[in-house]
């Protein structure tokens, strides 16, 4: 599906906040606790703004199964989603904190670490994605819950 907005949305690179600006220290005498008003509003803007630029230069495979696998209706993978809005708000707040090794460090342990997992053509919520059939519809695991007594925490170990 394609909006005419996301042209507009979408822009180079180089236009998109990769971290905030850093500004000198604030003097101990003006204690103010304001937070960093965030560059997105949603996980949604920040894929549609911000990711999907940066995964522009990636190789996908147009084969299920295989390489890199993407779904441009990411959104209707619930873990998909999930991961999106720990991705966007954990880059939120590196890049809030206006510093090169908090940006650094979401890179290597929050991106890196997810988008391994979404974007794996193998076992990734993508795997099956082909453009020219329907979707498969998503089912949840089969869950039998535990006997009465053992749902009270005591499945850590005895």
């Amino acid at each position: 599906m394609h909006d005419e907005d996301d042209e507009e949305d979408a822009g180079p690179l180089h236009d998109l906040p990769a971290t905030a600006k850093v500004e000198p220290e604030a003097d101990s005498d003006d204690e103010t606790d304001e937070e960093a008003e965030p560059a997105f509003s949603s996980a949604a803007e920040w894929v549609r703004k911000w990711l999907s630029q940066v995964l522009s230069s990636r190789k996908f495979s147009p084969q299920p199964g295989k390489g890199l696998r993407w779904d441009p209706e990411w959104w209707q993978y619930p873990e998909v989603r999930s991961r999106f809005e720990s991705l966007w708000r954990s880059w939120e707040e590196a890049r809030a904190e206006g510093s090169g090794s908090a940006m650094s460090r979401w890179w290597v342990h929050e991106f890196d670490a997810h988008m391994q997992v979404i974007l794996n053509g193998d076992t990734g919520p993508f795997h099956l994605y082909d453009p020219d059939k329907p979707r498969m519809e998503l089912y949840s695991l089969p869950v039998v819950d535990p006997p009465p007594g053992m749902d009270d925490g005591s499945l850590a170990g005895e």
